[in-house]
């Protein structure tokens, strides 16, 4: 579970928030010039939302939480994408596919292309040294943060929390964290650097055009792709009695033989069992494109924690993974096949919830002595859900104690609009966004022998529904039209 968002509304489960949401009163968006702070004029539906969304967001006062983030902390280098390729002597490929690893030019070329066709976000293993070290020298010098538990532990110290961040930190990524973070890493060790290949809305390739503004991560990295830092940072939450854990970077896995692989995710699986089961677990996914690790790790992990993070790219390829589970009958496997992957590129909300509903089931178990998923937060350009599960007594209690899904939903909302538009600036103007969600209708199932449908309004801030034993939040994103960063802010996903 995601005990973060206090700051905001109560606690999130999903990495976009955490990142992105802060005090209601911090975030200051600006009307227009022409539209003059009213509803009446050119981006009126814009100033609508923006207004809702602030008045269902109450400010709320931070608590004194302790969290532990790992595994992955590197430097990040930002280049442009096309200028990059171009500069290798990267054509456009014909056919765009994906490789898990880019172990050629060539793997890189089909890999990229896939995802720039796409305007999909994707992270990828570069076992070519030398290719590695091209495209590193077209980078500047200019180093930032990177790495999902890096990126966290700033937001969150920010906010006033108590941080302790495990992951290879060197002497250049010690000097950007925040002074409340405690943190592994000493004399000796190295700075692992990845690069960000970041292109906009409507770039183009030679015949391939990008839809949104997004980036590709190449890394060659030694330590966060073996999760090295598992152990010691394992071993330091004992004395550091953390109220909530937050794990990230499963997905450097890629570029590690099966053998690798099954230990480290085992080991993983072992330090969750270990923990004080009051301790709430948090996991946010990563883009995974291999299918045998993907299974592995929803399998041994993502079934064993109590929250998850993801967005449309990875919901689709969980939702393929569990149709290999044994836990998945014949209805379950007709479901999964109704839900094509290709259905995630530009999901709707029924697409959504029905991959989240699907996720819940499969991945429910009965073993009382076992963490159960009771929580997702889904991420996505367009709009946030948050799906609660209250299957028990303790279950309800819990999210009761991290406060409103709903002020959760439209925190991480807010958020990745001022983090996308204004790069960590608040002055956001209601001429920069626009409202992209579509107007859908949700048929449900029957309730005492009524069919209930849920109406999705595009500038109602917060639609809330019942099915089940889950609770859905939805609130839909100011999408900003010409972002200043892809990395990091809800709709990179």
């Amino acid at each position: 579970m995601v005990a973060v968002i206090v700051k905001v509304a109560g606690l999130v489960a999903l990495v976009a928030v955490l990142l992105h949401s802060y005090y209601g009163d911090r975030v200051a968006f600006l009307p227009s010039s022409s539209q003059k702070g009213t509803i009446d004029g050119p981006f009126g539906r814009e100033a609508a939302l923006l207004g809702a969304l602030q008045k269902a967001l109450r400010t709320r006062h931070p608590l004194p939480l302790f969290i532990g983030l790992g595994y992955n902390t590197n430097l990040d280098l930002v280049v442009d994408a096309l200028e990059v390729v171009q500069a290798l002597g990267v054509q456009p490929p014909q056919g765009p596919t994906e490789h898990p690893v880019i172990s050629s030019a060539t793997d890189l070329q089909e890999t990229f292309g896939h995802y720039f066709k796409q305007g999909s976000a994707a992270e990828r293993y570069v076992a070519d040294v030398p290719l590695f070290e091209r495209l590193d020298a077209q980078a500047s010098a200019v180093y930032s943060t990177g790495g999902n538990a890096a990126l966290m532990a700033n937001r969150l110290a920010e906010l006033g929390s108590e941080v302790f961040l495990g992951g290879p930190i060197g002497p250049r990524l010690a000097e950007l964290l925040h002074p409340n973070i405690q943190h592994m890493g000493g004399e000796g060790t190295k700075d692992e650097v990845h690069l960000i290949l970041e292109y906009p809305r409507g770039a183009q390739w030679g015949h391939l055009t990008a839809p949104r503004a997004n980036r590709f991560i190449a890394v060659h990295d030694e330590t966060n792709s073996q999760l090295l830092a598992l152990e010691e940072f394992h071993a330091a939450m004992e004395p550091f009695e953390p109220d909530l854990i937050i794990l990230a970077g499963l997905h450097l896995l890629e570029g590690q033989p099966d053998q690798v692989r099954r230990e480290r995710v085992g080991a993983v699986r072992r330090a969750v069992e270990e923990t004080d089961p009051e301790v709430d677990v948090h996991f946010e996914l990563a883009s995974i494109s291999d299918e045998d690790l993907l299974l592995l790790v929803t399998t041994q992990l993502i079934s064993h924690v109590d929250s998850l993070g993801l967005n449309e790219q990875e919901l689709g390829a969980l939702v393929q993974a569990l149709g290999k589970m044994d836990s998945c009958n014949s209805e379950c496997k007709v479901r999964v096949a109704e839900l094509e992957l290709s259905a995630f590129t530009s999901p709707t909300v029924h697409t959504v919830t029905d991959a989240l509903k699907l996720v819940f089931q499969v991945l429910d178990h009965k073993d009382p002595q076992q963490r159960l998923l009771t929580r997702i937060h889904f991420h996505y350009l367009s709009f946030h859900v948050v799906a609660e599960r209250r299957t028990t007594p303790t279950a309800s209690a819990r999210w009761r104690r991290w406060g409103s899904g709903a002020m959760s939903v439209v925190g991480g909302s807010l958020g990745a609009t001022a983090r996308a538009c204004g790069d960590g600036r608040w002055d956001v103007s209601t001429a920069d966004v626009e409202v992209r969600l579509q107007r859908e209708t949700l048929p449900q199932a029957h309730h005492d022998e009524r069919r209930t449908d849920v109406h999705i309004d595009p500038v109602e801030p917060v639609t809330m529904w019942e099915e089940g034993d889950a609770v859905y939040y939805l609130a839909p994103v100011l999408v900003c039209k010409r972002p200043t960063r892809t990395g990091w802010c809800t709709p990179f996903r």
